[in-house]
């Protein structure tokens, strides 16, 4: 929340060539998305807005598994889900990682989508693949 503030005040400094009226409708802007952001701070509200799930139980593997393609290890990625969920998530984070996420998830889908591809042979299948002529 601080950072914002800073950057904030930084883009006051720098606002001299704009009227009040601007500054104000821009300063209103930030307090309407820092208000609505703040009800996403805790860990499990915060991991649906990131993910775009309605349910915790769906949207936290999809979570893991994001955390764990921006670590290196298993053990890293816990680390950065206990401390998640210890402090929550600022401001900074839930303006930047839903759309990482979205992104992340959309190459992920059409990833496991090509492993899951192939035939699928069923029980009496005696199909064999191609036969030469002469061997029949």
């Amino acid at each position: 929340m601080e950072l914002l503030k800073e950057a904030h005040e930084a883009v006051k400094l720098d606002a001299e060539e704009f009227s009040p009226q601007e500054l104000e409708a821009g300063d209103r802007a930030i307090d309407e998305r820092m208000a609505f952001l703040d009800q996403y701070l805790a860990f499990v509200p915060g991991v649906k807005f990131i993910t775009k799930e309605k349910r915790f139980d769906r949207a936290l593997p999809w979570f893991r598994r994001f955390i764990r393609s921006r670590v290196q290890t298993e053990k890293k990625r816990d680390a950065v889900i206990a401390g998640a969920r210890a402090k929550g998530f600022d401001f900074y984070e839930l303006e930047t990682l839903p759309g990482y996420f979205a992104e992340w998830k959309a190459g992920e889908k059409s990833r496991t989508a090509q492993r899951k591809r192939g035939r699928v042979r069923s029980k009496g299948d005696k199909r064999m693949g191609a036969r030469l002529p002469s061997l029949i």
